[in-house]
């Protein structure tokens, strides 16, 4: 059961429907209502006299049969079983005269389950008991006897004439020879011919026809053997036994027949006819319907089989019905059947006519659909049924009707071609269904599809670009121009919105409305020299969903009015002093007139307007300098005055223009060199002043913002010229690049900061970076960045790109983001950094001397991976590109059980613990207690883990060239959110592919990266990291702490400290092995020496001295021993204790040795120590030698053991988990 809220409640309950069978039939016997069977007297208890057989066409309950006997006149002497209706024997039948019994037996069904009202038929059986033949046939003579006592033959129900069924045989009584012969005494029925000389009995009538004629199925029949005239009699008896082998079979296991629902009474539509091959009864059948019929509409013939029709049927009422056949034969003592189904359908005629459900149909659907697109279905009934009730549908007229393709199966109606709005709004189109009889019936109906407008065309401006010309000082909301679009969609996908592209006119100098108008948005039209040229990007967008947009270029061009008159910066006067040495061409000043109109108001022509130089010098009209243009060798000092007029261009429309005049005086002074030969007097001339004068030679540089060609300038002078590509935005200076020409005759750097960058990618960004960034246009501030970063290139990328992209990245993080756009936009920093991450190196490195570009990059992205918003039904996030992969998780510290990240090749993935041999790139596992001892207040914390495929941000170029240090390029990040994590223990545990060098000769160093090192630039830092396992393919790290980690490689023998072999490693473990054995040797020598030398000169025992001697060589061979076992990493502990051990006691014994050399050879001392007994000193030795170092070594133990740190033996580390020297592998 629903309700129709929403959402839909339901509830749901089990009905269960007993279905009962009503007790519609009668059981009938097959034996009809009578039966005869004969037996004799002694079948004995429990004998089958006779199998009761009940046909009953109820179903279930009412179709179960009991049988019992209802009357009986045997005394009991029969039963009958309940279920299977098998007459039994249950006393002795034993009698004097033939006898029989009438029994009726009752067969009654299981009734209905609702009335419980039963139904029943009853049989009489009469049971014929007859005597055995021989019991009352007396001897009449005994010439002859018979050879067997009792003779009894079976005879086969249909049995026929001649069929031979036994033999009868006499012999005589005495020896004689004579002929016996057989005769017949009694033959009641006459069926027995017997052959009177050889007593073989043969049929003389058909045994079915003795059967049916007697009603017997037992029969005793007396025959005499006659020899010299005297005869005995027996009697035979004989017994006709079932034949009944064959079951009826029909000749199809199932027949199907179609007839009209008109078909006449009595009309046979089918013949299901059974043979049987048994003989005589056996083998005749008879038919019956016993199921299936309910309505009695059906006959059949018993013996033919041929069905036919005994009432009108209905296809409306029932159109199948399975009848089934029963066939039996009529054996004597067993009857066999079987039975067969007969489908019969009833069949319709087209009697009725299709009809549509609506006669008028409507649908719409969108222009845009695709081809196959359902419009709607349509559907007819037709109340016939078979291939008349079977419909096609068509589509036969109408107005586009080829647009449109109708399934004629189902009706479905759907597009066959791509539809237009703008070309057909609506299609009317006629229907037909027609069914499939004969004659075939139709009905038509129509169809209006209105077709829907999208969003399809985009709007087209009536020009591709527009061109305006304005004067400046225009007022605000002044029309500049109209832009017109148009868009034939309908209705407001048709309806259009302008909008100027803020990239074009970041300033908002105009602004467009709704109707096209593009108008003046400041206080003012401004003209300026550099941008006077307005190109703005307008688009048209309607309103549709999705809107479609179109764009056309509108370009607007500002004039200047001549406000103001050049002004010599000047003044109105000026002095300049050269020398007479000045070739021409030379440079005497650069005169600069400022006119702060602009456009062609503001370009200078500069000229003469009085001379008294007599064409000595020239203006340049251009750039106003004054030159040389005549030779000026002369007697005396000189000076001469000219008049500069700078003139401007006038207004572009009245075409007036406006001046200013200045006096240049030109001092032209003698040579020093040329007048003067007294080089002394020279140098003091230069020193008073007269000759010092200097000059920066032309040069020609290059930058960002251009190519520069820098004139030769005079000591004192700013050189300037105009930016090649214009004024930077937002620069209100005059768009020139300067620099100076200092007194050492040498160019200061150029200042470049007013002049346009010459890379249109670099401008772009520059365009991006002066754009203040909030939450309304993050989004497309990002869109524009990451669009600009599809052009870098390693071998174009500068580092003003890098710093301005740094400084785009800082104003996108720090703004505060909705949270429906923050993953869009992080995904954009994170991979717009990713792709300089390729950048070349150097300027890399420039960019971040610069402005700590990569500081900034790198800190944006950990900003990024401790905010990225994470969404509700996930517990993590991931960000891969080419160069970094973030991950970021929230978990909850209570129940925090550590953190192991894998990241292979082209995946990454979180695992249980890091894998001991793997092609990971690089991984990183957190402890357990990583939070454990740091947080006490938030449950849930971010931990964030950055992997970096580059190292182009990380680089120190103090250590790489100091030490030469090669920094792998896999870079791990790890961090919790807000917290410092220091001192951690057990410590983060991060791992690295093993990564070649072109020197083999390298060693591994665990680093983290140390923001704060070489003037806050960064740099690697190794405090509280340690190199923990190196192996063929990996390097693992042990660091306390959470930073970015890496591994450097260092070559050995440039200042690090290796613990591994160097180049020459096996040589050098070769000549230790070699040095170890001769020292063995050699000492081995000693000892042996010393004790047989001694012995064998004179029998003497060794002295002290030698003893002690032998002693210190013991405790070097042990000693050696004790080295030797180093290298396996299993006995390290005892291998320290052996070490301590045996190096201490060999310091002991020489110290010993040492004392009794003292002693032997120096007894000038009495000192009592010195010169006590030999024994007795050799006893001090020995305690000396060897106990003072045991007693050393195991106070040592017993303190480890007290402060249980097994790890040390002493102050060295012997048991690290995470170095095997075994593992170590450089080759």
């Amino acid at each position: 059961a629903a309700d129709r809220g929403y959402p839909t409640q339901s509830t749901t309950s089990t009905v269960i429907i007993e279905v009962f069978a009503l007790n519609k039939y009668t059981p009938q016997f097959v034996n009809d209502s009578a039966a005869t069977v004969q037996i004799f007297e002694s079948s004995g208890i429990g004998f089958e006299v006779a199998k009761l057989v009940v046909n009953d066409r109820d179903m279930g309950r009412a179709g179960e049969i009991t049988y019992s006997i209802l009357s009986d006149n045997s005394s009991g002497r029969f039963a009958v079983n309940s279920t299977s209706g098998a007459l039994l024997v249950q006393d002795g039948l034993q009698q004097q005269t033939d006898q029989s019994f009438q029994l009726v037996i009752l067969a009654k069904d299981g009734g209905s389950a609702e009335s419980n009202s039963s139904k029943s038929s009853t049989i009489t059986v009469t049971v014929i008991v007859q005597l055995d033949c021989k019991t009352h046939l007396a001897d009449v003579s005994n010439a002859s006897s018979w050879v067997r006592d009792r003779y009894d033959f079976d005879v086969l129900e249909g049995s026929l004439i001649g069929f031979g069924f036994g033999h009868i045989e006499a012999e005589h009584t005495n020896s004689s020879n004579d002929t016996i012969s057989y005769a017949s005494a009694s033959d009641p029925y006459d069926f027995v011919d017997l052959n009177v000389t050889t007593g073989n009995l043969k049929l003389k009538r058909n045994i079915d026809d003795v059967v049916a004629e007697s009603n017997r199925t037992a029969f005793c029949v007396n025959f005499l053997a006659v020899a010299k005239g005297r005869h005995t009699q027996i009697g035979v008896g004989i017994h006709v036994k079932d034949n009944n082998h064959n079951v009826p079979r029909f000749s199809r296991t199932q027949y199907n027949v179609s007839v009209s629902q008109y078909a006449a009474n009595d009309t046979v539509i089918l013949t299901a006819s059974a043979s049987d091959p048994d003989p005589g009864e056996a083998g005749r059948v008879t038919h019956d319907i016993i199921s299936g019929d309910d309505g009695d509409r059906f006959n059949i013939d018993p013996d033919s089989g041929d069905i036919s029709f005994s009432s009108s049927v209905q296809y409306h009422l029932q159109a199948v019905y399975n009848l089934t056949i029963l066939v039996r034969d009529h054996g004597i003592f067993s009857q066999k059947s079987s039975t067969t189904h007969v489908y019969v359908t009833v069949l319709d005629i087209n009697e009725h006519i299709p009809q549509f459900t609506l006669s008028v149909y409507s649908a719409s659907i969108f222009e845009n659909a695709s081809l196959g697109t359902a419009v709607i279905d349509v559907t007819a009934m037709d109340l016939d049924a078979g291939l008349n009730g079977l419909l096609k549908y068509a589509i036969i007229g109408g107005i586009g009707m080829s647009s449109f393709f109708i399934n004629a199966s189902s009706g479905a109606i759907s597009t066959a071609e791509f539809l237009d709005f703008e070309s057909i709004q609506n299609y009317y189109l006629e229907l037909f269904v027609s069914d499939f009889g004969w004659p075939s019936r139709n009905d038509r109906a129509h169809l209006l599809v209105v077709v829907t407008d999208v969003n399809d065309n985009a709007p087209m401006f009536s020009h591709s670009n527009y061109y305006a010309k304005v004067t400046e000082l225009l007022p605000t909301s002044a029309v500049v121009l109209t832009v017109t679009a148009t868009d034939i969609d309908s209705l407001t996908n048709g309806m259009l919105n302008y909008i100027i592209d803020p990239i074009t006119d970041p300033d908002g100098t105009f602004r467009i409305t709704s109707d096209g108008d593009i108008r003046v948005n400041t206080s003012s039209l401004t003209y300026h020299a550099d941008s006077h040229f307005y190109f703005l990007s307008v688009t048209a967008a309607d309103r549709g969903y999705p809107p479609l947009l179109t764009t056309s270029t509108v370009i607007i061009e500002v004039f200047a009015l001549n406000k103001y008159a050049p002004q010599f910066v000047n003044g109105s006067a000026a002095a300049v002093q050269i020398f007479e040495s000045s070739g021409i061409g030379f440079e005497v000043a650069k005169l600069f007139a400022n006119d702060r109109d602009m456009g062609k108001a503001g370009e200078i022509t500069y000229s003469i307007l009085s001379d008294n130089s007599s064409g000595r010098f020239a203006v340049n009209s251009t750039s106003g300098a004054l030159l040389v243009q005549d030779n000026l060798q002369q007697q005396t000092d000189q000076s001469f005055q000219l008049v500069i007029l700078a003139k401007d261009g006038g207004s572009a429309q009245a075409n007036s223009s406006k001046s200013s005049t200045i006096t240049v005086t030109v001092i032209v002074q003698l040579n020093c060199e040329t007048h003067l030969n007294n080089r002394v007097w020279s140098n003091a001339c230069r020193n008073q002043g007269k000759c010092i004068r200097g000059v920066c030679l032309a040069q020609n540089t290059t930058d960002a913002t251009g190519n520069y060609s820098w004139p030769s300038s005079q000591v004192g002078v700013i050189a300037t010229i105009m930016c090649p590509f214009g004024r930077r935005l937002r620069v209100e200076d005059c768009a020139e690049a300067f620099r100076l020409c200092t007194g050492n005759q040498s160019w200061l750097q150029p200042n470049t900061t007013r002049c346009q960058y010459a890379s249109p990618i670099t401008r772009r960004l520059h365009t991006i970076s002066i754009i203040s960034v909030n939450q309304s246009n993050a989004a497309f501030v990002a869109a524009q960045l990451s669009e600009t970063a599809e052009y870098f290139s390693p071998n174009t990328t500068t580092p003003d790109d890098i710093n301005l992209v740094a400084d785009i990245v800082d104003n996108i993080v720090q703004t505060n983001l909705t949270k429906r756009e923050t993953a869009k936009i992080f995904e954009i920093v994170v991979n717009v950094t990713s792709r300089l991450m390729n950048s070349h190196r150097d300027v890399i490195r420039e960019s971040e001397l610069a402005s700590n570009s990569s500081r900034r990059l790198i800190h944006n992205v950990e900003l990024i991976a401790e905010n990225f918003p994470i969404s509700s039904n996930s517990t993590s996030l991931a960000i891969e590109t080419e160069n970094i992969v973030v991950y970021a998780t929230e978990v909850n510290h209570r129940n925090f059980d550590g953190l192991t990240f894998l990241k292979y090749q082209s995946d990454y993935q979180r695992a249980e613990a890091l894998p001991p041999e793997s092609p990971v790139l690089s991984a990183i596992e957190l402890p357990s207690r990583l939070l454990s001892e740091n947080l006490q207040e938030d449950l849930t914390v971010r931990i964030s883990l950055i992997f970096y495929n580059s190292n182009s941000m990380f680089r120190d170029e103090t250590l790489e060239r100091r030490a030469k240090s090669l920094p792998s390029n896999e870079i791990i990040a790890a961090s919790v959110k807000g917290k410092n994590i220091e001192r951690l223990s057990p410590p983060v545990q991060f791992l690295f592919h093993r990564f070649t060098t072109s020197d083999d000769n390298y060693f591994p160093h665990c680093y983290f990266w140390d923001s704060t090192k070489n003037d806050e630039y960064g740099g690697w830092n190794s405090e509280g990291c340690e190199l923990a396992e190196v192996t063929d393919t990996t390097i693992t790290c042990h660091c306390n702490h959470l930073t970015s980690f890496s591994v450097l490689v260092t070559p050995c023998g440039s200042g690090s400290n290796c613990p591994c072999r160097n180049v020459d490693d096996h040589r050098l473990v070769i000549i230790s092995y070699v040095g170890c054995a001769l020292s063995l040797a050699s000492i081995t020598a000693t000892i042996v020496c010393l004790s047989l030398a001694k012995c064998c000169r004179r029998g003497e025992r060794l002295s002290e001295t030698v003893k002690i001697h032998i002693n210190l060589c013991v405790s070097l061979i042990l000693s050696i021993i004790a080295f030797l076992s180093i290298r396996d990493s299993s006995l390290c502990y005892a291998t320290a204790l052996g070490l301590h051990y045996f190096l201490l006691s060999s310091v002991m014994w020489m110290m010993v040795e040492g004392i009794a050399v003292f002693r032997d050879i120096v007894l000038v001392f009495q000192s009592k120590w010195l010169l006590c007994g030999k024994r007795k000193f050799y006893q001090i030795a020995v305690f000396g030698g060897w106990g003072f170092p045991l007693v050393v070594t195991a106070t040592l133990i017993t303190a480890q053991s007290v402060l249980d740190d097994s790890e040390f033996y002493g102050l060295v580390k012997i048991r690290r988990n995470d170095w095997n020297p075994k593992k170590v592998d450089l080759s």
